[in-house]
């Protein structure tokens, strides 16, 4: 009896993972090669299904559950895969997701529900981007009249229809990759839909629209309705409605959905616990690092567990997945967790936890190695000391004890006379991180002399893939440019390369975190800027700066403070970089006026500085660095000249580092035990 009572625990063990594994639903839509006579180019939106499918297979989705349709889907297409690979297959209380990668449009509203009388549509294979096409069957150029898109509508009945299938108790999450909206004027990026509505000639917005009861969102699409007895949903966008959608290239460079890659990184790294808000917050900040031109968005009721919390935890230590010798081992973490080539990783006996008690003498490790092929959820392994038999291998607990940062190369193309470009060229051979391309999408275009280019001026200008402006100088002589001009102008590139090693820096440590708050604050009238006494500042609510959708945005003119807190139960210092959109780097704290071991917090403190700065241009999004420390940091000295002072942490010393402009690019480890590195994200914008 004792027997057939143990199998049976033994077999309901089992069968639970798989029975979580079968409620969870997910389809995926790629379109990447769209019909010629469309008028639409190409993009990547099948690279986007690896990361998609990793992440959610590593928080319990079975693979056979996750279908995937690239390429080839036309209006009926889509909505057919939705009926039948989703609709038909869930259960009540089930689970389901849904991701559309491809182009996006707007098209002429044709039931009079849009307040600015367009819809916000997906982009088949067949729909063209003009309202007259070639007709493929009889070679006619013909009149369009939109139906062809996917509506917002038509995409909202259907996901209506597996809410209600889905009922009060399941729940439903949607991705949309893509963009309808937005202008760009250079187009050295890839952007996933186009700044022009498709719409009859001669077609005007109306001056008011009978609304059926829409709300005008950000994204557009107002795919929620509140009803009873359905699924709840949230959905996710990669940009509001005024913003293109641009690719997001990696290290390899190889091109992906910033919004999917951005969700990958995400959902990968969270818990079951994890709200849609949080997962937004996460989100959005990796997105200001890799898109800061766009702004993500969110629609639905985001203070929820995501899938209502049947995810699986992200582990706190990871495992060894295949033994190949024991010198090379394969684990179960990767790209998506910031996890690059030449990350030092050590093996532990199982149980042990690393960073819990600082009294403790610190763990042995049984081997260490370095990660030598980084996946996005796995990692191969050869080991640098020590031996792994299989058994052990099986049983040990790993984890990350150093990060490397990558550096790469920024991509540059030039547009100048031959004799100009022969002048750029030369100095930027002292350039090793900056590399000269002719293929399209390159990092940075850098213009020189007079054209449409340059708007008819004598300018040396560069610009990012994302059609940001970095830098813009009138040329001394309109007959050719000078060494000194190029000189000033490759500076700019080569620092701009700077901030995005810097921008790349993340370290999680569970027992060194903190968050930046940002706090707007009034000044009195009348009081003397120059000599401000008590009373003469008041600090408002941070909530006042927010969104609906959390996100801070912050008008030109307004005066802030950034105050840092410490989650962490432990006495910690801190540093705080600012890095505006064109990758201008300020140390923010330590200032000028104590030294850096005044800022320290102890555990679960907040930051008492009264340091204040007021919000100026460039518009668009800036990035916060926080770093947490058990030993104070330089960071305002190291930036301050240029890298001219010395750096004792193994942060500071890579700062430092990156101030050598003419060094290559390679892999740098961080040690992760005495560090925490923090991302957060704010929109400066016009005062309206």
């Amino acid at each position: 009896m004792k027997k057939t009572l143990l199998f049976t625990f033994l077999s309901i063990g089992f069968i639970f993972p798989v029975l979580a594994q079968n409620n969870k639903h997910a389809l995926i839509i790629a379109l990447s090669e769209y019909n010629r006579e469309t008028g639409w180019r190409n993009i990547n939106s099948a690279n986007d299904v690896q990361l998609i499918k990793n992440a959610l297979i590593a928080k319990g989705f079975a693979e056979e559950n996750i279908i995937v349709h690239s390429d080839g889907l036309t209006k009926d297409g889509i909505l057919d895969a939705i009926q039948k690979d989703l609709i038909d297959k869930v259960q009540p209380g089930d689970m389901a997701y849904f991701q559309y990668s491809g182009h996006g449009q707007q098209v002429a509203d044709d039931n009079n529900d849009e307040v600015d009388g367009l819809d916000e549509a997906l982009v088949p294979v067949d729909a063209p981007v003009g309202n007259r096409y070639k007709d493929p069957k009889t070679g006619q150029v013909v009149n369009y009249d939109g139906s062809k898109h996917l509506r917002d509508d038509d995409l909202g009945a259907i996901l209506d229809k597996l809410r209600t299938k889905l009922g009060t108790t399941g729940n439903v999450m949607v991705v949309i990759d893509a963009c309808h909206s937005g202008s760009a004027t250079r187009g050295i990026g890839l952007a996933r839909g186009t700044s022009e509505p498709n719409v009859p000639d001669g077609w005007k917005a109306p001056a008011s629209a009978s609304s059926r009861g829409a709300v005008e969102t950000e994204t557009g699409f107002g795919l929620i309705t509140v009803e009873q007895n359905k699924a709840g949903m949230v959905c996710f966008f990669g940009s509001s409605q005024d913003e293109l959608n641009y690719e997001y290239e990696d290290n390899d460079g190889k091109r992906y959905g910033s919004l999917s890659y951005a969700l990958s990184k995400a959902l990968t790294e969270s818990k079951s616990t994890t709200s849609y808000r949080a997962l937004f917050e996460n989100i959005k900040n990796t997105m200001g690092v890799i898109a800061p031109k766009q702004v993500p968005q969110v629609e639905g009721v985001i203070d929820q567990e995501i899938l209502g919390g049947k995810l699986l935890d992200a582990p706190s230590y990871y495992n060894v997945i295949d033994w190949k010798a024991t010198n090379k081992v394969e684990i179960n973490v990767g790209k998506l967790q910031s996890i690059n080539n030449g990350s030092i990783v050590s093996f532990y006996p199982p149980d042990t936890r690393l960073g819990t008690d600082s009294k403790k003498a610190p763990a042995k490790p049984i081997a260490t190695g370095k990660v030598v092929s980084a996946g996005w959820t796995s990692s191969e392994i050869e080991l640098t000391s020590g031996a792994l038999t299989k058994e052990d291998a099986e049983k040990s607990w790993c984890y990350i004890t150093e990060k490397s940062v990558v550096e790469k190369p920024l991509t540059v193309q030039i547009s100048a006379s031959s004799k100009d470009a022969k002048v750029v060229r030369k100095i930027m051979a002292e350039y090793p991180t900056l590399v000269i391309t002719d293929k399209p999408n390159s990092d940075l275009l850098l213009e020189v002399g007079t054209g449409a280019s340059t708007r008819g001026a004598s300018l040396v200008t560069i610009t990012t893939k994302t059609d940001n402006v970095i830098y813009e100088k009138a040329l001394a002589d309109a007959k050719g440019v000078q060494e000194d001009e190029v000189k000033a102008a490759v500076k700019s590139m080569a620092n701009y390369a700077q901030a995005n090693l810097i921008k790349g820096i993340e370290i999680e440590n569970p027992s060194m975190q903190g968050e930046v708050i940002i706090v707007p604050i009034k000044i009195r009238e009348g009081a003397d800027m120059k000599n401000l006494k008590d009373g003469d500042t008041e600090e408002l609510d941070p909530a006042t700066l927010k969104d609906a959708n959390g996100i801070v945005r912050v008008p030109i003119g307004t005066y802030i403070r950034f105050k840092v807190r410490n989650n962490s139960s432990s006495k910690l210092y801190y540093a705080l970089i600012d890095i505006d959109p064109n990758n201008n780097i300020t140390a923010v704290y330590p200032d000028a006026k104590h030294t850096p071991s005044e800022f320290k917090l102890e555990g679960f403190g907040v930051s008492d500085k009264t340091n204040f700065f007021r919000a100026g241009a460039p518009e668009g999004g800036e990035v916060l660095k926080l770093i947490m420390s058990d030993k104070p940091l330089n960071l305002r000295e190291i930036i301050g000249t240029r890298g001219g002072s010395e750096g004792s942490s193994p942060i500071e010393a890579l700062i430092q580092r990156s101030y050598n402009s003419t060094r290559g690019p390679e892999e740098v480890p961080i040690t992760t035990e005495n560090i925490g590195v923090y991302t957060f994200t704010y929109q400066v914008e016009k005062a309206k």
